[in-house]
């Protein structure tokens, strides 16, 4: 079976991104690059965070994580766009998953926060899982074969 398409994210819940997102990506592209440019291209999709835009409070580690991503993210795009393989990146908001209901639980975000949060949603509801799997499909597809280096922000419409 070929290899021609490499989904990276790390970290899951509440735990800290920290490094390990970026030395993971990094770590995934080194390993399939071979094998994609053996079998005339492939792509590459990873996460950004909502954060890039407008700074959020308290998540410093995430957006600063998320960024080296992205800058990996354009550097395979020059370099490795000779050999047809592309990376873009899916920026990511709040979703209406574990980790939101998990912070909430333990206190790391309150009421305000939330509605504070929603209040900047133009769509007015929270995204889902699905929606983020949709976004990174299509950069994946050959729908997106003339893409490259590119982030899609899955944001409700936050920061507009």
């Amino acid at each position: 079976m070929p290899l021609d398409k490499a989904f990276a994210a790390y970290g899951s819940g509440v735990t800290p991104a920290t490094s390990k997102s970026t030395d993971f990506f990094f770590a995934v592209v080194q390993a399939v690059v071979p094998h994609m440019r053996d079998q005339g291209g492939g792509s590459f999709v990873t996460f950004g965070s909502a954060g890039h835009g407008w700074w959020p409070a308290r998540d410093r580690m995430w957006v600063a994580v998320k960024a080296s991503n992205e800058q990996l993210v354009k550097g395979v795009a020059k370099e490795e766009g000779r050999y047809r393989i592309r990376a873009s990146a899916v920026l990511v908001g709040v979703i209406d998953a574990s980790q939101l209901h998990e912070l909430i639980e333990l206190g790391q975000i309150d009421q305000r926060w939330v509605d504070n949060t929603y209040r900047l949603l133009c769509l007015k509801r929270w995204c889902t899982a699905e929606e983020i799997g949709h976004a990174c499909v299509l950069f994946a597809s050959e729908e997106a074969a003339y893409v490259t280096g590119q982030h899609i922000s899955v944001l409700g419409g936050f920061r507009v």
